[in-house]
C-alpha cells in the first residue's frame, strides 16, 4: 500500500518560520526593548528546537528497521555519511540499533531507574 506523503518546501517552513517569529516577538518585553535582540534570542530557540528534531531524527533512523544509512542520511543533511555519524558519535547521538536480547534487559534497567527515582526499592 503506497503512502502520499505532501512535501514540506523551504518556503512553507519560512513562512511558518517568520509566523512564529512574529508570536514570539509579540510576547516580547515592553516596546523600549531591543526588539532585534528580542528576534535574534526566538531565532536562536528555533534553532535549538529544529537541532534537537534534527537529532532525534537521526535516532529514529538508525535504531529502527530497515535502518537507514549514514550515507543516506548524509545526503539528506547535505553532508557526507561520514561526516553525518562523525556528528552523531561527537553529540553521543544514541544511534545503535538495540538487538531484541538487549532489548528484555534495558526495559528492566529502565523499570529498576523508575523505582529508585520514586523511592520504591
Amino acid at each position: 500500500m503506497a503512502t502520499t506523503s505532501v512535501r514540506y518546501t523551504a518556503g512553507r517552513v519560512r513562512t511558518d518560520l517568520r509566523r512564529i517569529m512574529r508570536q514570539l516577538d509579540s510576547g516580547a518585553d515592553p516596546p523600549s526593548s531591543d526588539r532585534r535582540l528580542a528576534a535574534l534570542a526566538s531565532a536562536r530557540s528555533l534553532q535549538d528546537e529544529l537541532q534537537r528534531m534534527i537529532d532525534q531524527t537521526i535516532i529514529v533512523a538508525r535504531r529502527n528497521e530497515p535502518v537507514v544509512t549514514w550515507r543516506e542520511i548524509g545526503d539528506a543533511l547535505g553532508v557526507t555519511g561520514q561526516a553525518a555519524a562523525q556528528y552523531a558519535r561527537a553529540h553521543g547521538l544514541a544511534v545503535d540499533p538495540v538487538k531484541a536480547d538487549d532489548y528484555g534487559r534495558l526495559v528492566a534497567q529502565a523499570r529498576q531507574l523508575r523505582q529508585a527515582e520514586a523511592g520504591i526499592v
